[in-house]
């Protein structure tokens, strides 16, 4: 019952999210949910760690970080799209081969109340 609980709760946060989004946006098309915001999801998920609910949390500015400082790279703006593919692929293999938990992959201790 519990894990029924917790669907509905996370299927109605994503819902809601769904709906600001598109008050945000104003347009919703399938194109904007594509291979590439997957990819870079899934590199927060695993740079951070699934395990926990701070992995994501952490992972975000890192990866999101990593994208804004390469702009300042003197690089031209054509080589720039795809390098960024390529550090991420780095960064995913170097995380998946050294820390496959994530950043924050370990359960962090929790003092008893």
């Amino acid at each position: 019952l519990k894990k029924i609980q917790i669907l509905i709760i996370a299927s109605g946060l994503a819902g809601f999210a769904g709906a600001l989004y598109a008050h945000t946006v104003q347009f919703i098309d399938p194109e904007g949910f594509g291979i590439t915001r997957m990819m870079v999801i899934f590199l927060i998920v695993v740079m951070g760690g699934a395990g926990n609910f701070w992995g994501p949390v952490l992972g975000t500015p890192l990866v999101y970080g990593i994208l804004e400082l390469m702009r300042y790279l003197p690089f031209p703006d054509n080589l720039l799209g795809p390098m960024r593919w390529i550090v991420y692929g780095i960064i995913l293999i170097v995380i998946i081969t050294y820390r496959p938990k994530g950043l924050l992959g370990e359960k962090l201790l929790r003092k008893k109340l």
